[in-house]
């Protein structure tokens, strides 16, 4: 082909046609640039089509990343509400009507519902922690969902501080409690089997709820407890959704 067009070119410039030449010569320029930007355009589409490949990967990867948070996150919900159920229980044995009429056996089986669990969430970040890090948040196309998965990670420190608070109060509850109470008895009395006996036997777990230390605990721990859902719990599973939601979009386009 090189050799055809050589070909022209010497017999237009050997029969002397200037004009025709140089007519020929912009119409072979033309020819190579609209080569070229062919050549572009499918490279173009290639690129676009790989983009494409990868944000598909990134989107199943968050995908089904989020689904197992949501999961995660909804027992820690259920957890959290079933918490706050049993220090509020605890905490209208602070009441001296109540305390008054209450058996010791009931005391014990407050306080190691409420005592007993810690709740937190801590979601899984690796794909999305990898996507930012390395720079490839910028392949997710949609603008929106870009946003939610830059402000996710956020989210969660502020969470974790604010679980870090939670456990504060927590372990002063129980400090109290391992102080001046008796767990040995409380576990055994729910059940559980514990060898041996003890010396402390006789100590009743009710004077606990004489001590306004003690209260306060309860009392910091089942606030923090609320605040931790309505601040962060319920206001992440939102974003959680939108963001499944926005994936799902995505992925049928």
């Amino acid at each position: 082909m090189v050799k055809f067009f050589r070909h022209i070119r010497q017999r237009l410039l050997t029969e002397n046609k200037i004009n025709k030449y140089l007519l020929y010569a912009i119409g072979e320029i033309i020819l190579v640039v609209i080569g070229i930007l062919i050549a572009l355009w499918i490279n173009n589409l290639n690129t676009i089509k790989q983009q494409k490949e990868v944000e598909k990967i990134y989107l199943l990867s968050l995908k089904g990343e989020f689904e197992q948070n949501y999961d995660l996150l909804n027992g820690t919900i259920k957890n959290n509400e079933q918490l706050i159920n049993h220090l509020e229980n605890l905490s209208m044995l602070f009441d001296k009507n109540v305390y008054d009429t209450i058996t010791e056996t009931s005391v014990n089986k407050y306080l190691f519902n409420a005592i007993s669990p810690t709740v937190e969430f801590n979601p899984s970040m690796g794909v999305l922690t990898e996507i930012i890090s390395s720079g490839n948040l910028k392949n997710i196309e949609n603008f929106e969902l870009r946003q939610y998965l830059a402000s996710f990670g956020n989210s969660i420190e502020k969470l974790k501080q604010h679980q870090t608070d939670g456990a504060k109060f927590y372990d002063k509850a129980v400090e109290h409690y391992l102080k001046d109470g008796n767990l040995k008895k409380t576990i055994r009395i729910m059940g559980r089997e514990v060898k041996g006996n003890s010396k402390f036997e006789s100590i009743n777990n009710k004077n606990l709820f004489n001590s306004v230390e003690f209260e306060n605990h309860i009392f910091l721990y089942t606030r923090i407890s609320k605040t931790k859902s309505a601040l962060h719990y319920l206001p992440l599973k939102n974003d959680i959704e939108k963001i499944i939601q926005i994936i799902e979009s995505e992925l049928k386009n």
